[in-house]
């Protein structure tokens, strides 16, 4: 007579990859990325932990916490100590909500959540540095990220009742708008846009620099990169934001879309002017992350999203 599966634990163990993070760090690739940073054992090493297991201070360690169980069920709900006694006695989801659990029903606070892994944040971040040692390099789709997690719940009835429900197109757009706010806050952000001499090249296209020297098929865009040898920023999210952002609000594209060519046109100008120009498109992508979230995606608006997709892609903007 529960509303809920009572498969948590046997779904985590045995299906999802979250449960062998910590794993991972125990590997022959884990062991050259970390002589390659020279931080000592990916396995006890901080940068490495912070996302690879939940890694609270030592303060909340409680007796019996095991850091090798990896990113468990506090990494992504949070701390327990305060509703793992009224969550188990299935009291109402706010009740838990109210008492420090995280609402990762919600899209904006789930894809927070997943980012700050999976891209980074102001406590850890994925590097250049450290894809240059061999870390993969990463990607976020907050969508695909939600199909591929294996769920111990279901969507039904009484879910939506107690939680809602949310369309995958529009967990897809709001996750759009969550990357690229965390990237422009990267971007504003003078202690992880900088590394050295160098800006941080984790924030910028791949392809600006790692492309032969023998391809000469380099040409203005119309978003704004204007200059050639130089690097500019990685405006993929941006790019699509435009799209799906003229679809819902044309102004507040129009916004975005020249915000995005002071953020390139900045590049060769300095750094003070690409994080200020960052910060602005920061603010942007924080009203389109709330417009998504109160919008209807319905038929009419997917269809006319698909096909601006589409025509990005037909001109070019995708590099």
């Amino acid at each position: 007579d529960t509303n809920v599966q009572l498969n948590e634990y046997v779904t985590w163990v045995r299906r999802d990859k979250h449960s062998r993070a910590y794993e991972i760090l125990l590997s022959a690739q884990s062991k050259r990325i970390a002589r390659n940073l020279g931080i000592g054992d990916a396995h006890t090493a901080k940068i490495c932990l912070d996302c690879h297991a939940d890694n609270p201070p030592a303060a909340q360690i409680s007796p019996g916490f095991q850091i090798t169980e990896g990113v468990g069920c506090e990494a992504c709900h949070g701390g327990a100590q305060n509703w793992l006694s009224s969550h188990a006695a299935a009291a109402p989801h706010a009740e838990n909500v109210a008492k420090g659990m995280i609402a990762t029903q919600d899209p904006m606070v789930r894809a927070g959540l997943c980012l700050s892994c999976h891209f980074g944040n102001q406590e850890k971040f994925v590097t250049h540095r450290m894809m240059g040692a061999g870390h993969p390099r990463m990607s976020f789709e907050l969508d695909t990220f939600t199909q591929l997690q294996p769920a111990h719940f279901v969507v039904d009835e009484d879910y939506r009742k107690r939680k809602g429900a949310i369309s995958g197109v529009k967990l897809w757009a709001i996750g759009q708008a969550m990357m690229a706010r965390e990237h422009m806050a990267a971007l504003a952000d003078g202690k992880r846009n900088r590394d050295g001499l160098f800006p941080e090249f984790v924030l910028f296209d791949c392809h600006s620099c790692h492309t032969p020297m023998s391809n000469q098929d380099w040409q203005p865009r119309g978003n704004g990169v204007g200059t050639p040898g130089m690097p500019h920023v990685n405006d993929s999210s941006l790019v699509m934001l435009q799209v799906l952002t003229q679809v819902i609000d044309p102004a507040l594209a129009q916004s975005v879309a020249a915000g995005t060519r002071a953020l390139h046109s900045s590049g060769s100008t300095g750094m003070g002017q690409l994080a200020a120009a960052a910060n602005d498109l920061h603010g942007l992508t924080s009203q389109m992350a709330t417009k998504f979230a109160a919008s209807a995606f319905d038929a009419n608006v997917m269809k006319a999203m698909l096909r601006g997709l589409v025509q990005a892609g037909m001109d070019g903007q995708y590099s």
